[in-house]
């Protein structure tokens, strides 16, 4: 139960990005921003996986490869890894001043990379508090 306040408790505090931005625009742009970075952060992980799992479980039988064999997975995944580091650079960069006040520059990218690092570490600490009863032993 108590871990449920916790998690209500973070929600309400993160919320509160409201109270210090110029505007509410200001505030759904930046929250829509970290939204993105944690997505793409997603993206990321899949195209890493798609890379090991060519290596580590070459036989699967698998519903569609991708043509090139293992050059044209390390070309089309690579190109999604840097197409998804491209874009998180671009989420760090604020809007222009005329479209949208976002306060200082300061406080939009220590905003979005510090909620970033909370929501990415958010399953680690999940993970660590877990109920003896959710471990599971893998063979």
């Amino acid at each position: 139960m108590t871990r449920i306040f916790f998690i209500n408790n973070y929600c309400i505090n993160f919320s509160k990005i409201f109270l210090f931005m110029p505007s509410v625009s200001s505030s759904f742009w930046i929250l829509t921003d970290l939204a993105a970075l944690v997505y793409l952060t997603v993206y990321l992980i899949m195209f890493s996986a798609a890379i090991k799992l060519r290596y580590s479980e070459p036989d699967t039988p698998r519903p569609y490869k991708v043509p090139g064999g293992k050059t044209g997975m390390w070309f089309f995944a690579g190109l999604g890894i840097l197409a998804c580091l491209a874009a998180m650079a671009l989420g760090l960069v604020p809007p222009p001043a005329q479209l949208l006040t976002t306060g200082s520059l300061l406080f939009y990218e220590s905003f979005l990379i510090i909620g970033f690092l909370v929501i990415l570490f958010i399953p680690f600490i999940i993970f660590r508090l877990r109920k003896p009863s959710w471990k599971k032993s893998i063979k």
